[in-house]
C-alpha cells in the first residue's frame, strides 16, 4: 500500500506542479479519463488515445485487464464521484488534493492494477504503465487545452482547426512536456540505474535524481503552486496537533 500510494501521490505531485491548472480542475480530468478508459461504454478519450499513439505509454493493459479492473471498482468509482459532488468541502479541502474522493478511489484501482501487474508478469511493469500513463494522459491533454485557451481567438475551434502537420507539431510539444512532466525512469544516467540496482544503493534514486530540477522549474514558473508543496509538511503537523 506504502508503494502505489507514493507513486500516486507523487506522480499528482509533479502534475500539479508542471502547470497553472488548479488541483480540482486536474484530479477531475483524471478521474474522467480513467473512469472512461475502463468503462465498456464510453470507452478511452481521443486524449488518451492520441497519448498512446505518441508514446506515453511504455505498455498496455488488454481490454480484458482492464475490464476486470473496472468490474471491481467502477460502482467505486461512481460512489466517490457522487460523495464529492454531494460535500460542500471548505478551502482545507481545495488545498489537500489527498483528500478528494475521486483521487482516493483511483489509487485504489492502481493498487489493485499492481496486483495485476504482479499475476501478469514478474515485474510490476504493466501497473505502473498505468499508473504514470493516465498521469501523462492528463498532463497532455491539459498542455493542448492550455494553449487552445491561449490562442482561442486565432483558432476557435481549438486543434481541430489546424492542418494534419500543425496538429502533429502540437501533440508532439504535448508528449514531451508530459514526459517531463511525469519522469521517465528509464531515461537516466548509467551511474543512476547502477545505484538503484545494487544492494547497498538507493532504489528509489531516481525520483530524487529527477525531483530536483522539476521542483526548480515549478519554482520559477509556478510559485504559488510550489509554496503550497513547500508549507504542506508543517500545514499537515499542525492540523495533527490540532485534531490531538
Amino acid at each position: 500500500p506504502g508503494s502505489w500510494f507514493r507513486n500516486i501521490a507523487g506522480n499528482f505531485t509533479l502534475l500539479d506542479l508542471s502547470t497553472s491548472t488548479s488541483s480540482t480542475k486536474l484530479i477531475g480530468m483524471l478521474y474522467k479519463e480513467v473512469s472512461n478508459t475502463l468503462s465498456s461504454k464510453k470507452g478511452p478519450s481521443e486524449f488518451w488515445k492520441l497519448a498512446e499513439e505518441y508514446g506515453l505509454f511504455g505498455t498496455t493493459f488488454s481490454a480484458i485487464e482492464l475490464q476486470d479492473i473496472y468490474s471491481k471498482y467502477g460502482d467505486e468509482l461512481e460512489s466517490a464521484r457522487a460523495a464529492y459532488e454531494a460535500r460542500h468541502g471548505s478551502a482545507w479541502d481545495k488545498s489537500i488534493p489527498i483528500l478528494d474522493e475521486r483521487l482516493i478511489a483511483i489509487g485504489k484501482i492502481m493498487s489493485k492494477g499492481k496486483e495485476v501487474g504482479h499475476r501478469l508478469s514478474a515485474t510490476t511493469a504493466k501497473s505502473y504503465a498505468l499508473v504514470e500513463g493516465a498521469f501523462k494522459t492528463v498532463s497532455f491533454r491539459d498542455y493542448i487545452e492550455t494553449w487552445e485557451s491561449q490562442n482561442q481567438q486565432e483558432f476557435p475551434g481549438g486543434w481541430k482547426s489546424l492542418d494534419e502537420t500543425q496538429q502533429r507539431a502540437l501533440f508532439a510539444k504535448a508528449a514531451a512536456h508530459a514526459n517531463e512532466a511525469i519522469f521517465d525512469y528509464s531515461q537516466v544516467p548509467s551511474m543512476i540505474k547502477t545505484l538503484r540496482r545494487i544492494p547497498f544503493g538507493a532504489p528509489f534514486l531516481t525520483f530524487s535524481y529527477k525531483a530536483g530540477p522539476a521542483s526548480v522549474r515549478a519554482m520559477i514558473n509556478h510559485p504559488v503552486k510550489f509554496a503550497k508543496y513547500a508549507t504542506l509538511p508543517a500545514l499537515l503537523t499542525m492540523i495533527a496537533m490540532a485534531l490531538s
